[in-house]
């Protein structure tokens, strides 16, 4: 009498698995090349706002896009630093309308500090992504005046043209606004193609004279 429900369970947890997967984390990945592959595409510091009914103060998160045209692909990075009046620690970090995961899109952390970012000593302990929110989460533990290492997702697409929100959370909570990746974003047209753009323009301007 009991198989019946032993097999609809197993039928609800793998219709469940794309919805809500937990990410293996890339740890200490040095195989990116900030210097001569990936390339700086936008950067942005937010000083996070305290959500009034539960605030979480002190918090700065910053975020950037990074492009590799070795592998026609990018890296959103983000990093967290904990300067709380409060001595709380950060726990967790979630980032919204992340368009384009997968079960398997990749995250991870850097050993490197490239740009912008701090030198961290607090590193993810693991990561989940929830396909259907749009939303991919690291676990940590960032102590008071700390900074947590640089965190990325991997992703194809090209950064939005708006900032979406980051919750960061312990017992409290606070808003960051971050960079992330957007099905809806325009390509940039490549210089070869600026530069045909711009001779066609030239020849149109003479033909009417």
């Amino acid at each position: 009498m009991k198989r019946p429900c032993v097999i609809l369970l197993g039928v609800f947890l793998t219709l469940s698995l794309p919805v809500l997967a937990s990410a293996s984390l890339v740890t200490g990945a040095d195989s990116f090349n900030f210097t001569d592959d990936y390339i700086l595409v936008e950067s942005n510091v937010s000083q996070c706002d305290p959500v009034a009914s539960n605030p979480l103060n002190g918090v700065t998160l910053t975020s950037a896009a990074y492009y590799s045209s070795t592998s026609d692909s990018y890296l959103y990075l983000y990093q967290l630093i904990n300067d709380s009046p409060d001595s709380a620690t950060i726990h967790r970090l979630a980032v919204t309308e992340f368009e384009g995961l997968q079960s398997g899109t990749q995250t991870g952390y850097l050993d490197a500090n490239p740009g912008i970012f701090q030198v961290g000593t607090a590193a993810p302990l693991f990561s989940d992504i929830s396909v259907v929110d749009s939303t991919v989460g690291f676990y940590l533990e960032v102590l008071v005046d700390e900074v947590s290492k640089v965190m990325f997702v991997a992703s194809s697409l090209a950064p939005s043209d708006e900032y979406a929100t980051a919750l960061v959370q312990n017992s409290g909570q606070a808003n960051g606004q971050v960079i992330v990746p957007s099905m809806q974003t325009t390509p940039v047209p490549e210089p070869v193609t600026m530069a045909l753009l711009g001779l066609g323009g030239l020849l149109i301007g003479n033909r009417k004279k």
